[in-house]
């Protein structure tokens, strides 16, 4: 999967949400979106941003922590393999937005070699990608 760091959100249309550090609930997004600047220095700053863009399949999650922002664009256009046992759909319950109870994640797995077990190759939890609200068919099928 293609993944790169980033300092903004360009506008396009999204399904998804992001939450500013003033606010007790966050913005949601399912349609035109202006984008966003990652400035850590800037107040309100924001705390979370998870954004889908379904037409062209890419994703934007956004963490900030201590300071500093943690934001990763992936394209989801360039997956090996959606039917691997490295992907699995992960659905979550939302209680803050309201006529969006559920948010799905891709969760994907990377093989490793593990020292607890001989150096053999295990999977671990890699990237966590948000891909809206809703499932397409084909995401139905993993």
């Amino acid at each position: 999967m293609k993944t790169d760091k980033i300092n903004n959100i360009p506008a396009g249309i999204y399904e998804g949400y992001y939450w500013l550090s003033d606010t007790d609930r966050p913005v949601v997004i399912d349609g035109v979106f202006d984008g966003l600047t990652l400035d850590p220095d800037e107040n309100p700053f924001v705390i979370e941003a998870q954004l889908f863009d379904r037409k062209n399949n890419v994703s934007f999650s956004v963490k900030y922590t201590d300071g500093h922002y943690y934001a990763y664009r992936y394209d989801l256009n360039n997956i090996i393999s959606d039917n691997s046992e490295e992907v699995k759909v992960q659905k979550y319950c939302s209680y803050r937005m309201e006529n969006h109870p559920w948010l799905y994640f891709r969760q994907y797995w990377r093989e490793e070699s593990d020292s607890l077990c001989e150096n053999m190759p295990v999977l671990q939890p890699a990237e966590m990608v948000f891909v809206g609200f809703k499932l397409t068919e084909t995401l139905d099928t993993l």
